[in-house]
Parts: C-alpha cells; sequence; structure tokens
C-alpha cells in the first residue's frame, strides 16, 4: 500500500523557500585551514520579529518507515502536514521582514557612501588650500 499525500508538495516547496547552504562541487580538503571569521557581536531579534524563535515548535518526529504501520504513517503524514503549513508561512514572513531590513541596509549604505564622498572631497579641498596659503 503505498501511501500519497499533498506531503511531497510541502517538502518540495520547505526546500526551495530556504537558500542554498552550500552548492560548491565535491573536492579535496584545502590545502590550508581557512581562519574562523572575526567574532561578530551577537544580535537579538526583538520578540515581535517574524524570524524569533523559527525552530519552535519542533517538527515532529518521524517514524522508521521500515517498521511503521501505514496507520502511523497516515498520521505522521497528517502532522507534518499542519506542521510543515505553519513553518512554511513564518518563513515566509521572515523573508519579507528581512528583505525589508536588506532594503533599508542598503539605503543606509547609500547614505554613508555618499556622506563619505562628500567628506573626503571637501577634506582633500580644504588641505590644497591650506597647502596654498601656507606656501605664500
Amino acid at each position: 500500500m503505498k501511501l500519497v499525500t499533498r506531503s511531497f508538495f510541502l517538502a518540495a516547496a520547505l526546500s526551495l523557500a530556504l537558500p542554498a547552504a552550500a552548492q560548491t562541487p565535491e573536492a579535496s580538503a584545502p590545502a590550508a585551514p581557512t581562519p574562523a571569521p572575526a567574532a561578530q557581536p551577537a544580535v537579538e531579534l526583538a520578540a515581535d520579529s517574524a524570524c524569533a524563535n523559527l525552530t519552535t515548535p519542533a517538527g515532529p518526529a518521524i517514524p522508521d518507515g521500515a517498521e511503521a504501520t501505514a496507520a502511523q504513517m497516515r498520521e505522521i503524514a497528517a502532522l507534518y502536514e499542519t506542521w510543515g503549513q505553519a513553518r512554511l508561512a513564518r518563513l515566509q514572513a521572515c523573508r519579507t521582514e528581512y528583505q525589508a531590513a536588506r532594503a533599508m541596509a542598503d539605503a543606509l549604505a547609500l547614505a554613508y557612501n555618499a556622506s563619505n564622498a562628500e567628506l573626503s572631497s571637501i577634506t582633500a579641498q580644504f588641505e590644497a588650500e591650506v597647502a596654498e596659503f601656507n606656501a605664500r
């Protein structure tokens, strides 16, 4: 007896909703160890953030397919479907929040870079005028 549910489609949607963790071709280990990245300060997410506590509640415990009964598989399929839909909705809300934050960070970077360019230009102009004044 085959158990066919929409779970396959949910699993596919979940896998597509997440970015690829590492898509590198198979290769041998690097010759030298990669240095650890500089320590970053921990950032606490606001309690009302859509991205806070994304891993709760934990997913259902999946039974061993070789040992499970058809009734157990139907039960876990229903639990998985409910849990998966809820998790996917939370991930989509987090992605929306992340994209808004990323857009804000990009706008801040543009403003910073423009202000820094102006500061550099005026500083260079000031230094040139000071040098011209001192040359008299």
